[in-house]
């Protein structure tokens, strides 16, 4: 029979983070209610799965750069995220969608009105207010829906204004993760949620429904108890 020791061996093996404070950073896939206010989003849902209740501050429409609209600014939600063991961003499709600039990895941490910059500039902000914590960079999911298709009528991938794809935002995270050395959770490639598909886990071929939810709660809670 296992002593409480030998239990606490295990119970912190499976749940590294169990009672330690974590923030999820991003747009309405993280908000969840911005899409369906009935449907806890992936957030609330990963509770049972790392021992702890994530805090959340994401907001519908939001974007990683900084645009002149009327889009919320996700780099905004960093100001009082202070003292996280764990901090994950997930965005990048409304940045798509509102033909923000993508820059490079060389841009200045202050360049928030590029994908690059902007997430660079969360990045070393969010370090210096947690000196401690372990990053998770998600990137943007696949989406069939309406104004935000992947593809076009042909099968090629969609641009936007400024001829960007969505696979080059994709692959603008992986690039700022690798330039920081953090680890990258690429949802777009290898996150089992494809609303071409799988239609039952999509609302409208975008937005997670509950069983959307529930999946990417598990893949994204699988990566944050391994860090």
């Amino acid at each position: 029979m296992m002593n409480e020791h030998d239990l606490g061996i295990i119970r912190n093996a499976v749940f590294p983070y169990m009672d330690k404070p974590i923030t999820c950073i991003g747009d309405s896939f993280t908000h969840g209610a911005a899409a369906r206010p009935d449907i806890p989003s992936y957030v609330s849902r990963m509770a049972k799965y790392l021992g702890t209740t994530p805090r959340n501050t994401g907001i519908g429409g939001a974007t990683i750069a900084k645009g002149e609209d009327d889009r919320d600014f996700i780099g905004d939600q960093i100001r009082d995220v202070k003292n996280q063991a764990v901090i994950t961003i997930f965005g990048g499709t409304n940045d798509f969608a509102a033909n923000r600039l993508i820059g490079t990895v060389k841009d200045p941490v202050d360049k928030v009105t590029t994908f690059c910059g902007a997430l660079k500039y969360m990045i070393t902000n969010l370090a210096k207010q947690n000196p401690q914590v372990k990053f998770l960079l998600i990137t943007p999911a696949k989406s069939n829906h309406a104004e935000w298709r992947l593809y076009d009528d042909d099968g090629n991938l969609r641009k936007n204004q400024l001829g960007n794809t969505f696979v080059d935002y994709v692959n603008a995270v992986k690039a700022v993760g690798s330039y920081f050395a953090i680890p990258v959770l690429d949802i777009f490639n290898a996150g089992n949620y494809n609303p071409y598909l799988f239609p039952n886990l999509s609302l409208e071929g975008l937005h997670p429904n509950a069983a959307g939810h529930e999946r990417l709660a598990k893949t994204i809670a699988f990566k944050i108890n391994s860090l």
